[in-house]
């Protein structure tokens, strides 16, 4: 980069510091564009904060954010036991069943060929 070591003190014609202000210009352009649309976008961002969360600092948000974490595993954790409970509500049914399957069958006249009663 010849920019790089012009910087370090050589004698530069007018034309190559005319061509160094034009390009540190453009960037300063962009980079005060870039900032422009950042702070756009923050502002966007801690409205729809405001409005969805009722706050826009983020350690309160981060706050929430938490608790969300929190109630979302106890949720979790009461949908795996309610699903627990029922397998064991199923089993047991099922256990039940297994052990009156025969009787009931046979009381329903299914002979000892196999034949199904219905």
């Amino acid at each position: 980069m010849a920019s790089n070591e012009a910087t370090s003190g050589d004698a530069q014609t007018i034309e190559e510091l005319r061509a160094r202000y034009d390009a540190l210009n453009t960037r300063r352009i962009q980079v005060t564009v870039q900032l422009e649309s950042a702070r756009t976008q923050l502002s966007t961002l801690q409205e729809q904060a405001r409005e969805k969360y009722g706050t826009d600092d983020i350690e309160e948000l981060q706050a929430k954010l938490e608790e969300m974490r929190a109630d979302n595993e106890r949720q979790r954790a009461e949908y795996q036991a309610s699903l627990e409970a029922i397998e064991a509500d199923l089993l047991a049914v099922d256990g039940a069943d297994g052990d009156n399957a025969p009787d009931a069958m046979s009381a329903q006249g299914a002979d000892d060929e196999g034949d199904v009663p219905w």
